[in-house]
Formats: structure tokens, sequence, C-alpha cells
């Protein structure tokens, strides 16, 4: 019976992961152009009032800091956000807070502003690391599990 027992807990924590995923925070586009999901320390945007698009924890508020005023906006039932930055031409510090995950960087508003040589294609961005992976952790507890379930045949004497 603690051989079905295990194999049931095996499998839930190997297929858990599937039903329920953690929430990310993450910037999705600025102005309607995709961070394809990187975490850009600089980004520009010819416009002096983009529309940044991203995604947080369904119903939780996401703060965004920029010149010293501060703004907040709800993710809505499918975790979207969006926040219209009228900040004018020049480059802006803007902080986006979101249940303790935080997110910064320089927007630089304005086509006289614009670095092209740091625009372009191929620049210094980083990745962000997956958000809401969570299979790893069963795999372990499952493995820990099985351990203790099973290793009990053998260590008892």
């Amino acid at each position: 019976m603690k051989v079905i027992y295990s194999f049931l807990i095996l499998l839930l924590a190997l297929f858990f992961p599937i039903i329920a995923k953690a929430g990310g925070f993450a910037i999705h586009s600025i102005g309607g152009v995709s961070t394809n999901n990187r975490q850009l320390s600089t980004f520009w945007h010819t416009s002096t009032a983009p529309t940044i698009v991203g995604v947080a924890v369904a119903g939780s508020t996401v703060t965004i800091s920029a010149n010293g005023q501060t703004s907040e906006v709800v993710a809505d039932s499918s975790g979207a956000w969006s926040y219209t930055a009228s900040l004018g031409a020049g480059t802006h510090a803007m902080t986006f807070t979101n249940n303790g995950a935080t997110l910064t960087m320089n927007l630089t508003l304005g086509t006289e502003n614009v670095d092209w040589d740091k625009a372009s294609i191929g620049g210094n961005e980083e990745t962000l690391p997956s958000v809401g992976t969570t299979w790893p952790t069963f795999l372990i507890f499952g493995l820990g599990m099985s351990a203790i379930v099973f290793g009990k045949k053998y260590l008892i004497k």
C-alpha cells in the first residue's frame, strides 16, 4: 500500500506544476514594442507618452515610480496591466514594483535623446529568469518523499 501512495505522491509532484503556476511579473511591451521578456537597463522610445504593458498576479497592484511621482495600476483578472507614461522628452529612471518584485530601467523618450548606437538590435540586454517554474521544486520533493518511503525498506533491519 505504501508503494501505491508513494507512486501517487510522486505523480502529483511531477504533474502539479502544470496545474498551479506561480504568477510572474514582467514588462511585455513599451509603446507597442515588445521587450521579448528581457529586462533592459535602458529603453528608448520616440514617443513622449508610451503605454507600458505587462503582466502580474491577477488583481494585484503594480506601483510605478518615475521622476519622484508614484502611480498605481491594478492587474486585471488575466494578470494584464498597462500604464501610459506622460513624462516628456528626456531620460527617466523608472521603478515597477509588484508583490515584492522590482523591475528598474531608464526610459529615454523623444527622438533627440536616442543613442542610436545603443538602441540597435544586439545591444547589451539581459534576459529575465523564468518566473513561475515550479517543477524542479516538486521533482526534488517527489524524489525526497520516494527516498523516505522506499528507503525505509532498506534501512530498517
